[in-house]
């Protein structure tokens, strides 16, 4: 009698993470522990972990199993028509008034940069008014 043929395919860690709705760390979790038939091939970017998914462990949306971590990714993702959801409105904001931020920094340190060549400018004018120190002589009656 054989052993009954699973259907599934080797995925990434990425990939398994987004079909059966686990973080990567509870599939790195499982792969050590034995849970999860896995394998090692190379790639273009050096050795990389694929784990066999069968089509009873990939859930239909992705919410089932220990972790929703793809679930959370997905919603911080731009929507298709091209307006930030909810959860990146804040962050696309933050990053507007960084840049703003960093742009009034710029303008502030060539203005700096142009006070300090002028302090430095007038510093010397002051040094060429001042007048030349004179050596006092000594009265003509004292030697020493």
């Amino acid at each position: 009698m054989e052993a009954p043929v699973l259907e599934g395919e080797w995925l990434s860690l990425v990939e398994a993470s987004q079909r059966t709705g686990m973080s990567i760390q509870t599939l790195r979790r499982r792969l050590k522990e034995g849970k999860l038939r896995s394998r090692q091939c190379t790639t273009s970017h050096g050795l990389a972990w694929q784990v066999w998914i069968t089509k009873d462990d990939q859930s239909e949306n992705g919410v089932e199993g220990e972790d929703n971590q793809a679930l959370f990714e997905e919603s911080n993702l731009l929507t298709n028509l091209g307006e930030p959801s909810l959860a990146t409105l804040p962050t696309l904001q933050l990053i507007q008034w960084l840049k703003e931020l960093q742009q009034e920094n710029r303008e502030l340190a060539s203005k700096l940069g142009y006070a300090q060549a002028q302090l430095e400018e007038s510093q010397q004018k002051v040094l060429m008014l001042e007048v030349p120190k004179v050596e006092e002589s000594k009265a003509w009656w004292r030697f020493w």
